[in-house]
Protein backbone atom coordinates (compact mmCIF):
# COMPACT_ATOMS: atom_id res chain seq x y z
CA UNK A 1 0.00 0.00 0.00
CA UNK A 2 2.58 2.56 0.38
CA UNK A 3 4.62 1.64 -2.61
CA UNK A 4 1.32 2.63 -4.16
CA UNK A 5 0.62 5.83 -2.71
CA UNK A 6 4.99 6.68 -2.80
CA UNK A 7 4.22 5.68 -6.80
CA UNK A 8 0.91 7.91 -6.99
CA UNK A 9 2.89 11.00 -5.53
CA UNK A 10 5.93 10.45 -7.83
CA UNK A 11 3.33 10.76 -10.80
CA UNK A 12 1.43 13.54 -9.62
CA UNK A 13 5.16 15.75 -9.17
CA UNK A 14 6.29 14.11 -12.74
CA UNK A 15 3.34 15.67 -14.25
CA UNK A 16 3.37 18.80 -12.05
CA UNK A 17 7.30 19.50 -13.62
CA UNK A 18 6.49 18.63 -17.03
CA UNK A 19 3.24 20.93 -16.88
CA UNK A 20 5.20 23.71 -15.44
CA UNK A 21 8.65 23.28 -16.75
CA UNK A 22 7.81 23.67 -19.94
CA UNK A 23 8.95 26.61 -22.04
CA UNK A 24 6.10 28.42 -23.59
CA UNK A 25 4.92 27.75 -27.27
CA UNK A 26 7.02 29.20 -29.95
CA UNK A 27 5.04 31.37 -32.01
CA UNK A 28 5.52 32.05 -35.91
CA UNK A 29 5.18 36.13 -36.17
CA UNK A 30 5.21 37.41 -39.90
CA UNK A 31 6.75 40.33 -40.24
CA UNK A 32 7.48 42.96 -42.32
CA UNK A 33 9.88 45.96 -41.04
CA UNK A 34 11.23 49.30 -43.09
CA UNK A 35 14.34 48.91 -43.82
CA UNK A 36 15.43 52.23 -42.70
CA UNK A 37 15.92 53.27 -39.45
CA UNK A 38 11.68 53.54 -38.69
CA UNK A 39 12.32 49.76 -38.80
CA UNK A 40 15.56 50.22 -35.94
CA UNK A 41 13.41 48.00 -33.24
CA UNK A 42 12.98 45.09 -35.28
CA UNK A 43 16.29 45.64 -37.00
CA UNK A 44 18.21 45.23 -33.66
CA UNK A 45 15.69 42.85 -32.63
CA UNK A 46 16.34 40.50 -34.95
CA UNK A 47 20.11 40.90 -35.16
CA UNK A 48 20.69 40.29 -31.21
CA UNK A 49 17.75 37.12 -31.11
CA UNK A 50 15.86 39.36 -28.67
CA UNK A 51 12.38 37.86 -29.63
CA UNK A 52 13.93 34.10 -30.03
CA UNK A 53 14.62 34.62 -26.46
CA UNK A 54 10.71 35.34 -25.62
CA UNK A 55 10.22 32.55 -27.50
CA UNK A 56 9.06 34.11 -31.20
CA UNK A 57 10.16 32.95 -34.56
CA UNK A 58 10.06 36.28 -36.21
CA UNK A 59 10.09 35.88 -39.98
CA UNK A 60 11.16 38.71 -41.06
CA UNK A 61 10.98 40.60 -44.36
CA UNK A 62 13.09 43.84 -44.84
CA UNK A 63 11.11 46.53 -47.48
CA UNK A 64 11.72 49.90 -48.30
CA UNK A 65 8.83 51.62 -46.24
CA UNK A 66 5.77 51.62 -44.48
CA UNK A 67 3.66 51.32 -47.97
CA UNK A 68 5.19 47.96 -49.02
CA UNK A 69 3.87 46.67 -45.71
CA UNK A 70 0.59 47.97 -45.63
CA UNK A 71 0.14 45.90 -49.04
CA UNK A 72 1.10 42.87 -46.82
CA UNK A 73 -1.08 43.26 -43.88
CA UNK A 74 -4.11 43.58 -45.76
CA UNK A 75 -3.41 40.39 -47.76
CA UNK A 76 -2.73 38.45 -44.69
CA UNK A 77 0.94 37.75 -45.85
CA UNK A 78 2.06 39.69 -42.25
CA UNK A 79 0.92 39.84 -39.05
CA UNK A 80 3.00 42.58 -37.88
CA UNK A 81 4.25 45.52 -39.66
CA UNK A 82 6.17 48.89 -38.72
CA UNK A 83 5.62 52.04 -40.03
CA UNK A 84 5.89 55.68 -40.15
CA UNK A 85 3.14 58.10 -39.52
CA UNK A 86 1.34 58.66 -42.59
CA UNK A 87 1.25 55.02 -44.01
CA UNK A 88 -0.33 54.32 -40.26
CA UNK A 89 -3.07 56.47 -40.27
CA UNK A 90 -3.82 55.63 -43.69
CA UNK A 91 -3.67 51.92 -42.93
CA UNK A 92 -5.86 51.99 -39.94
CA UNK A 93 -8.45 53.97 -41.92
CA UNK A 94 -8.45 51.96 -44.56
CA UNK A 95 -8.48 48.61 -43.46
CA UNK A 96 -8.51 46.32 -39.41
CA UNK A 97 -5.46 46.84 -37.90
CA UNK A 98 -4.28 48.26 -34.75
CA UNK A 99 -1.22 50.25 -33.71
CA UNK A 100 -0.13 48.54 -30.36
CA UNK A 101 3.53 50.22 -29.94
CA UNK A 102 6.06 52.73 -31.33
CA UNK A 103 9.28 52.43 -32.75
CA UNK A 104 10.40 55.81 -32.65
CA UNK A 105 10.26 59.48 -32.49
CA UNK A 106 11.67 60.21 -36.12
CA UNK A 107 11.23 63.88 -37.10
CA UNK A 108 14.87 64.24 -36.44
CA UNK A 109 15.67 60.94 -38.50
CA UNK A 110 14.30 62.79 -41.67
CA UNK A 111 15.55 65.65 -43.16
CA UNK A 112 16.11 67.48 -47.17
CA UNK A 113 20.01 66.95 -48.26
CA UNK A 114 21.64 68.67 -51.27
CA UNK A 115 24.94 67.63 -52.58
CA UNK A 116 27.95 68.90 -50.46
CA UNK A 117 29.35 71.89 -52.99
CA UNK A 118 25.62 72.75 -53.82
CA UNK A 119 25.04 76.39 -53.92
CA UNK A 120 21.56 75.75 -52.65
CA UNK A 121 21.73 77.34 -48.90
CA UNK A 122 17.97 78.21 -48.24
CA UNK A 123 15.20 76.21 -48.88
CA UNK A 124 13.77 78.59 -51.30
CA UNK A 125 16.83 78.32 -53.35
CA UNK A 126 14.76 75.14 -53.95
CA UNK A 127 12.27 76.69 -56.42
CA UNK A 128 12.60 74.86 -59.93
CA UNK A 129 14.97 72.32 -58.51
CA UNK A 130 14.47 68.33 -58.81
CA UNK A 131 13.43 66.76 -55.01
CA UNK A 132 13.90 63.09 -54.89
CA UNK A 133 11.26 61.97 -52.19
CA UNK A 134 9.86 59.01 -51.38
CA UNK A 135 5.41 59.81 -52.21
CA UNK A 136 3.18 59.10 -49.77
CA UNK A 137 5.81 58.65 -46.57
CA UNK A 138 5.12 60.86 -43.35
CA UNK A 139 8.81 62.45 -44.73
CA UNK A 140 6.94 63.67 -48.17
CA UNK A 141 3.98 64.71 -46.47
CA UNK A 142 5.77 66.75 -44.18
CA UNK A 143 8.38 68.25 -46.75
CA UNK A 144 5.32 69.69 -48.62
CA UNK A 145 2.97 70.13 -45.57
CA UNK A 146 5.59 72.60 -43.38
CA UNK A 147 9.05 72.51 -44.64
CA UNK A 148 8.48 73.74 -47.77
CA UNK A 149 5.99 76.67 -46.65
CA UNK A 150 8.41 77.46 -44.42
CA UNK A 151 10.99 78.76 -46.35
CA UNK A 152 8.16 80.35 -48.63
CA UNK A 153 7.25 77.68 -51.18
CA UNK A 154 4.77 74.90 -52.16
CA UNK A 155 4.80 71.61 -53.44
CA UNK A 156 3.99 73.17 -57.24
CA UNK A 157 7.21 75.47 -56.90
CA UNK A 158 9.66 71.94 -57.07
CA UNK A 159 9.77 69.04 -59.06
CA UNK A 160 9.30 66.15 -56.60
CA UNK A 161 11.22 62.90 -58.28
CA UNK A 162 9.11 59.93 -56.38
CA UNK A 163 11.90 57.53 -55.50
CA UNK A 164 12.95 54.91 -52.96
CA UNK A 165 15.20 56.23 -49.47
CA UNK A 166 17.32 53.41 -50.58
CA UNK A 167 17.68 55.04 -53.76
CA UNK A 168 18.53 58.65 -52.40
CA UNK A 169 22.03 58.59 -52.09
CA UNK A 170 22.67 57.37 -55.84
CA UNK A 171 20.72 59.66 -57.94
CA UNK A 172 22.14 62.90 -55.91
CA UNK A 173 25.65 61.69 -56.26
CA UNK A 174 24.90 60.98 -60.36
CA UNK A 175 23.59 64.28 -60.61
CA UNK A 176 19.74 63.44 -61.35
CA UNK A 177 18.17 65.09 -58.26
CA UNK A 178 19.12 68.22 -56.96
CA UNK A 179 18.01 67.30 -53.47
CA UNK A 180 16.18 64.29 -51.56
CA UNK A 181 13.95 64.24 -48.76
CA UNK A 182 15.79 61.34 -47.43
CA UNK A 183 15.52 58.93 -43.92
CA UNK A 184 17.99 57.44 -41.58
CA UNK A 185 20.57 55.70 -42.35
CA UNK A 186 20.81 57.23 -46.05
CA UNK A 187 21.27 60.84 -44.56
CA UNK A 188 24.48 60.28 -42.32
CA UNK A 189 25.95 58.21 -45.49
CA UNK A 190 25.12 60.75 -47.72
CA UNK A 191 27.06 63.09 -45.66
CA UNK A 192 29.85 60.33 -44.34
CA UNK A 193 30.90 59.69 -48.23
CA UNK A 194 30.96 63.04 -48.96
CA UNK A 195 28.14 63.63 -51.23
CA UNK A 196 25.72 65.39 -49.25
CA UNK A 197 24.96 67.94 -46.74
CA UNK A 198 21.98 68.59 -44.70
CA UNK A 199 20.28 71.67 -45.90
CA UNK A 200 17.12 71.21 -42.81
CA UNK A 201 15.86 68.26 -40.47
CA UNK A 202 12.35 67.97 -39.97
CA UNK A 203 12.57 68.09 -35.93
CA UNK A 204 10.97 71.31 -35.53
CA UNK A 205 8.64 70.65 -38.06
CA UNK A 206 6.56 66.89 -37.29
CA UNK A 207 7.54 64.38 -34.55
CA UNK A 208 6.85 61.34 -37.34
CA UNK A 209 6.34 58.88 -35.28
CA UNK A 210 6.59 55.63 -35.74
CA UNK A 211 4.56 52.56 -35.11
CA UNK A 212 4.14 48.68 -34.59
CA UNK A 213 1.11 47.65 -36.58
CA UNK A 214 -0.83 43.99 -36.40
CA UNK A 215 -3.98 42.66 -37.95
CA UNK A 216 -7.37 43.22 -36.27
CA UNK A 217 -7.83 39.39 -36.20
CA UNK A 218 -3.85 38.47 -35.01
CA UNK A 219 -4.44 41.25 -32.29
CA UNK A 220 -7.81 39.37 -30.99
CA UNK A 221 -6.61 35.93 -31.41
CA UNK A 222 -3.43 36.29 -29.61
CA UNK A 223 -3.55 38.44 -26.36
CA UNK A 224 -0.62 35.89 -24.63
CA UNK A 225 1.63 36.70 -27.99
CA UNK A 226 1.29 40.30 -28.05
CA UNK A 227 2.75 40.18 -24.69
CA UNK A 228 6.06 38.75 -25.55
CA UNK A 229 5.78 40.39 -28.73
CA UNK A 230 6.07 43.83 -26.96
CA UNK A 231 8.22 42.21 -23.99
CA UNK A 232 10.80 41.88 -26.94
CA UNK A 233 10.16 45.22 -28.26
CA UNK A 234 10.84 46.75 -24.87
CA UNK A 235 14.11 44.55 -24.98
CA UNK A 236 15.33 46.39 -28.29
CA UNK A 237 14.37 49.91 -26.98
CA UNK A 238 16.42 48.58 -23.43
CA UNK A 239 19.40 47.83 -25.12
CA UNK A 240 19.44 51.26 -26.74
CA UNK A 241 18.74 52.50 -23.29
CA UNK A 242 21.81 50.62 -21.61
CA UNK A 243 23.96 49.55 -24.37
CA UNK A 244 24.31 51.95 -27.30
CA UNK A 245 27.66 50.45 -28.49
CA UNK A 246 26.13 46.81 -28.85
CA UNK A 247 22.62 48.84 -30.11
CA UNK A 248 25.15 50.34 -32.55
CA UNK A 249 27.01 47.37 -34.05
CA UNK A 250 23.30 45.50 -34.67
CA UNK A 251 22.73 48.40 -36.78
CA UNK A 252 26.14 47.92 -38.21
CA UNK A 253 25.75 44.61 -39.41
CA UNK A 254 22.47 44.30 -40.53
CA UNK A 255 23.42 47.11 -43.22
CA UNK A 256 26.77 46.12 -43.75
CA UNK A 257 25.05 42.20 -44.91
CA UNK A 258 23.03 44.69 -47.31
CA UNK A 259 25.48 46.98 -49.12
CA UNK A 260 25.17 49.60 -46.89
CA UNK A 261 28.30 49.91 -45.18
CA UNK A 262 28.64 51.81 -41.84
CA UNK A 263 31.39 52.71 -39.20
CA UNK A 264 31.88 52.68 -36.25
CA UNK A 265 31.56 55.80 -35.58
CA UNK A 266 28.85 56.53 -38.27
CA UNK A 267 26.80 53.97 -36.52
CA UNK A 268 27.15 55.26 -32.80
CA UNK A 269 26.59 58.69 -34.47
CA UNK A 270 23.05 57.22 -35.34
CA UNK A 271 22.22 55.82 -32.34
CA UNK A 272 22.83 58.60 -30.40
CA UNK A 273 20.51 60.41 -32.82
CA UNK A 274 18.08 58.55 -32.98
CA UNK A 275 14.93 59.04 -30.27
CA UNK A 276 13.81 55.57 -29.25
CA UNK A 277 10.43 54.74 -27.24
CA UNK A 278 7.77 52.01 -27.94
CA UNK A 279 4.99 53.84 -25.94
CA UNK A 280 2.86 57.15 -26.46
CA UNK A 281 4.07 60.64 -25.30
CA UNK A 282 1.95 63.53 -24.46
CA UNK A 283 -0.30 65.45 -26.90
CA UNK A 284 0.48 61.81 -29.57
CA UNK A 285 -3.44 61.82 -29.45
CA UNK A 286 -4.13 65.45 -30.61
CA UNK A 287 -1.38 65.71 -33.43
CA UNK A 288 -2.68 61.93 -34.55
CA UNK A 289 -5.62 63.91 -34.63
CA UNK A 290 -5.02 66.87 -36.21
CA UNK A 291 -3.14 64.75 -39.20
CA UNK A 292 -6.09 62.43 -39.92
CA UNK A 293 -8.12 64.91 -40.36
CA UNK A 294 -5.68 66.76 -42.87
CA UNK A 295 -5.31 63.10 -44.86
CA UNK A 296 -9.36 63.19 -44.58
CA UNK A 297 -10.15 66.86 -45.95
CA UNK A 298 -6.89 66.13 -48.91
CA UNK A 299 -9.10 62.79 -49.50
CA UNK A 300 -6.11 60.39 -49.03
CA UNK A 301 -8.82 58.29 -46.43
CA UNK A 302 -12.92 58.05 -46.23
CA UNK A 303 -13.14 57.86 -43.32
CA UNK A 304 -11.45 59.58 -39.53
CA UNK A 305 -10.72 56.71 -37.14
CA UNK A 306 -11.78 55.60 -34.11
CA UNK A 307 -8.67 55.87 -31.81
CA UNK A 308 -10.08 53.83 -29.16
CA UNK A 309 -10.11 50.94 -31.51
CA UNK A 310 -6.99 51.81 -33.55
CA UNK A 311 -3.93 52.50 -31.00
CA UNK A 312 -4.03 50.26 -28.16
CA UNK A 313 -0.77 50.83 -26.41
CA UNK A 314 -2.14 49.59 -22.99
CA UNK A 315 0.39 46.71 -23.25
CA UNK A 316 3.21 48.35 -24.13
CA UNK A 317 2.77 50.65 -21.54
CA UNK A 318 2.37 48.32 -18.57
CA UNK A 319 5.45 46.78 -19.63
CA UNK A 320 7.70 50.02 -19.31
CA UNK A 321 5.80 50.77 -16.42
CA UNK A 322 6.44 47.38 -14.58
CA UNK A 323 10.14 48.12 -15.94
CA UNK A 324 10.43 51.48 -14.26
CA UNK A 325 10.99 53.20 -18.32
CA UNK A 326 7.79 55.31 -18.60
CA UNK A 327 8.62 58.72 -19.95
CA UNK A 328 6.04 61.26 -19.14
CA UNK A 329 6.73 64.49 -21.79
CA UNK A 330 5.43 65.90 -24.86
CA UNK A 331 5.50 65.99 -28.06
CA UNK A 332 5.86 69.34 -29.72
CA UNK A 333 4.80 69.77 -33.41
CA UNK A 334 3.39 72.15 -36.22
CA UNK A 335 -0.41 72.99 -35.66
CA UNK A 336 -2.28 73.05 -38.83
CA UNK A 337 -3.88 75.74 -39.92
CA UNK A 338 -7.72 75.64 -40.29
Amino acid sequence: MKFRWWGLVVAVLVAATSAYGQAPERLVLRMAYQINIFGGLAIVGLERNLFARRGIDVRGVAVAGGIEARTGLFTGDFDAVTMGKTPFLTTVAAGPAVGVALTIYGGNMNAVVVRRDSPIRQLADLKGKKVASQVGTGSDLAFKDFVLPSGGLTASDVQVVNARYTDHVGMLQAGLVDAFVGVEPFITLAEGLGIGRVLVEHTKFDPNPGFLVVSQGWFDRNPQALRRLLEAWVDAYELWLRNRRDFAAALQSFYAARGTPLSTEVALRLADKMDVYPGPLGGLRDYLGQETEALFRQGQIRSRIDWTRSLRTEVATQILRERGLVQVRRISYTVRKQ
